[in-house]
């Protein structure tokens, strides 16, 4: 299981730059041989096409090869279709 850290600050702060710059720098940093990477930016339903297009926009990325920016209904129901969790 990977780590969860949450980042939080006042308004204009540079938490969205800085979720996003730590996103890229680690999916660079991990990207497995495959190009696999399963990592996710969970973000709030309503920024998730803004958020991806900010992490294509990033300098250091390569793409989002086995990496999403997921928001987290998205997420929940990929868990339940893909893994086939629910009672």
């Amino acid at each position: 299981m990977g780590n969860v850290r949450l980042i939080t600050g006042r308004s204009g702060s540079g938490k969205t730059n800085r979720c996003i710059n730590e996103f890229v720098v680690s999916q660079n940093k991990y990207r497995k041989i495959d190009g696999r990477n399963d990592s996710f930016l969970i973000v709030p339903e309503q920024f998730s096409v803004d958020y991806e297009r900010k992490v294509l926009r990033h300098p250091l990325c390569k793409g989002l090869l086995g990496s999403e920016v997921i928001s987290f209904n998205r997420l929940s129901h990929r868990l339940v279709t893909d893994r086939g969790i629910i009672d």
